[in-house]
Formats: structure tokens, sequence, C-alpha cells
């Protein structure tokens, strides 16, 4: 109960947005549910039979609107520009209706028409466009139309960030969704090389154990996860991201840059303490000869505690929003079960042994 506790938590206090992927052939309206939640509309590519992606989303009076648009940011160049025409008015259905009309600019090609943004939770880099906001008067109605002209994009609706369990739960699909949208897909690239480099420690350093080939995995799937993380942030950095928020010289206070607090916290810090904790436990169960021997030799004995320590650990890796760490939880549970039916085969042999001499007494 406590663990499920410290997931409620960890999900109450990490604000982001929730990601949706849009599809390429997306011709008819989207629906934006619950449009005061922070959504943020990923596409790609328009099929050459589409025009423009639309979406619509019904406010309450008091309902703040929010509508923001992006695109990628992998080098220095200008971006094209794009502007938002808003046109409203008034239907005889009793509510408000605001078209919101995200068009290409060629005549608005200038040095400022963008500014960088950084996304601390899923390490990505995009230019920030327009934003749009107002409060709803009434019951209102906003419809966005995005031109076809500029391909891999992020509509960003609403303001209430936050991460939801099916945030939760998708965070490793999303983030390879993300990084292959932004056309810089590493991560995969980093667990696989993780793991061969745990293979290679394993025939090394000459182990025969299975539990500890898949312990190494663990350790590997946080450290390529933190790999990737840092190749990324240092990557970005490099794109220029820090940047003025008006057109006169920037003073250090002024400058609008990436957010290294939030990323450390999820990305550096989180999975250093499980990491941590991982290696203390493999270095306890192959040490059998020094001064951690005897701990070694009782979590050998106690194979149910030493299972429920293992699952300890995996469940609140899944806490971490990290692709390696689920996957290292994948690891440590297969550990855990293997524990406890080898616990299981033990006391099994021990009745029957316990049988046989009653038998034969």
């Amino acid at each position: 109960m406590k663990i499920l506790l410290l997931f409620l938590v960890m999900i109450g206090v990490v604000n982001a947005t929730s990601p949706i992927f849009v599809s390429d052939d997306m011709n008819t309206i989207r629906k934006v549910t619950d449009p005061t939640h922070a959504w943020s509309f990923y596409a790609s590519n328009f099929l050459i039979n589409v025009f423009e992606h639309k979406y619509k989303a019904d406010y309450d009076e008091g309902d703040i609107m929010q509508v923001q648009y992006l695109t990628q940011r992998n080098d220095v160049t200008d971006p094209p520009c794009f502007e938002f025409e808003i046109l409203e008015e008034s239907t005889d259905k009793g509510y408000h209706l605001i078209n919101v009309i995200i068009k290409h600019d060629p005549k608005k090609e200038t040095l400022y028409c963008t500014r960088p943004f950084f996304d601390p939770y899923s390490v990505s880099s995009y230019n920030m466009h327009e934003t749009w906001n107002k409060t709803a008067h009434n019951r209102t109605r906003v419809v966005v139309f995005v031109n076809h002209e500029q391909k891999p994009y992020v509509l960003a609706i609403g303001t209430n960030e936050g991460i939801n369990v099916a945030d939760w739960i998708a965070f490793t699909y999303n983030k390879l969704r993300i990084q292959q949208w932004s056309g810089i897909l590493t991560l995969p690239w980093s667990i696989i090389i993780a793991h061969i480099v745990a293979v290679i420690i394993f025939v090394l350093l000459g182990m025969d154990d299975v539990l500890s080939l898949l312990i190494l995995f663990a350790i590997f799937s946080y450290i390529g996860n933190l790999g990737d993380m840092l190749y990324n942030y240092v990557r970005i950095r490099g794109l220029e991201m820090f940047h003025c928020p008006t057109l006169l010289p920037c003073l250090p206070q002024d400058k609008i840059g990436m957010d290294f607090g939030v990323y450390a916290w999820m990305h550096i810090f989180t999975p250093l303490t499980f990491l941590v904790l991982l290696s203390i436990y493999f270095a306890i169960r192959e040490d059998r000869t020094d001064c951690l021997c005897a701990i070694g030799n009782w979590l050998e004995v106690h194979n149910n505690i030493d299972a429920i320590a293992l699952f300890v650990i995996g469940l609140a890796s899944l806490s971490s929003f990290q692709p390696g760490a689920y996957l290292a939880s994948f690891w440590i549970f297969c550990v855990a079960i293997i524990e406890l039916a080898m616990s299981r085969n033990a006391y099994r042999e021990s009745r029957v042994t316990i049988k046989d001499v009653k038998m034969i007494q």
C-alpha cells in the first residue's frame, strides 16, 4: 500500500503535458476532450490528399483557453515563421465560436519570429512560434486549423499540466515516439549498447549465474538510459537555447534557457539512486569472502527476504519515469521471481528429506 501511495504522489507532483500522436492521414476534425488539461498533439507529416489538420475544443465560462504552436529544433538555422489568425463570431446555438488559423507567413521571415523551448521531461527541443491565451466569458468552441506547409509540428492545448496514469504506463513508448518525431532516435541504441557491455563484463568476470547476468542487465539499463539523457542534453545545449524575451540588450537575469533542475532530478539523481542501490545489492550478492560475506550468505539462505527486497526496488524504480528504469524493473522482477521459485523448490526438497528420514526411522 505504501508503494502505491508513493506512485500516486509521484504522478501528482510531476508537471508535464500529455502527448498524443496524430495520424498522418487525419482528414476529419479531432475533438479535444478535457481541453483545460495540457495536451501536446504531435504530427509528423501530411499525406498528399490532406491539406490541413483541424481540432475543436469546447470550454465553459471561466475556463482558460490556450493554444501554442511549436516545431522541431535540431539546428540553429532560422525556421519558417507562422502566425495565428483569430476569427471570432457568435452562433445561434448560444455559444461563442473562435477560429484559430495557423499558417505560414513568408513575409515575416525575421530573426526573432520564434523562441527556443526545452522540455526537461522528454529532453527535447522546440521552436515556439505563437501562443494564444484567453478566458472564456461564456460557452465557447475553439476550432484550430493547422496549415499543411509545416510538416513536423506540435499543437499544445490547455494549461493544467500533470502526468496521469495512462502517461505513466506509456512513458517509454511516448519517449521513443517523441525522439522519432524530432528525428533524433538514440534511446534504443543506447540501451542495446549498454546490454552488450553488460554481457562483456559478465564474460570477462567469469560469471556463470544467470541471475547475475539479469542483475547486470538491470544495472546497465539505468546506465544506458542515463547516458542517452546526458547525450541529448549536451546536444540540445549546442542549439543556442538561451534567448532574451525582448530585442533590447540581454542581461544575465533576463535570459530564458534550459530548466536544468527538473532535468537533473528526473534524469540524473533519481536514476543514480536506483543504480547505486542495485549496484550495492550486486556487490553483496557476489561477495562471499570479504566483509560483506555474512550479509550475502544470509540473503542466499533467506530467499524470500531477498525476493521481497528486489520487488520493492523494482516497484520504486517504476516511479522514476525512465524507459531504462522500466526495463531495469523488468529484469529485477525476473530475478525476484526466480529467487522465489528457487526458495519454493528448496522448501519442497527439505520436506521430502524430512519425510525420508522419518520413513527410515
